[in-house]
């Protein structure tokens, strides 16, 4: 959600001493904040758009934590259920330490 909408009527009015817009404007903020369960912290570390898609791509990427020694395309992150390669080579006597990158 981005706040700017809101920034340009409260400095305005907090520049002319427009207590009407004043107080439409902090209304209408606190309807936004309700509306989409936005905390007051959140509110005053707001962070752009492109740096929450950073932040969130961050948390997406996995480092490659085991690989196939017969396919090295083939990778595992150790999340979620085990690739059918892996429980092969399980099954086969390797240790699941001896695939780990």
């Amino acid at each position: 959600m981005e706040l700017d909408p809101f920034e340009r009527p409260l400095e305005e009015a907090l520049a002319k001493g427009d207590v009407r817009r004043r107080t439409e404007a902090i209304a209408a903020v606190r309807r936004a904040v309700e509306e989409f369960g936005i905390s007051l912290e959140e509110v005053l570390s707001f962070q752009s758009e492109e740096e929450l898609r950073r932040a969130f791509r961050r948390r997406l990427r996995p480092s490659l934590t085991f690989r196939n020694p017969e396919n090295p395309q083939q990778t595992w992150a150790g999340r979620g259920r085990r690739p059918t390669w892996l429980l092969r080579q399980l099954e086969a006597g390797t240790s699941q330490d001896d695939l780990r990158v």
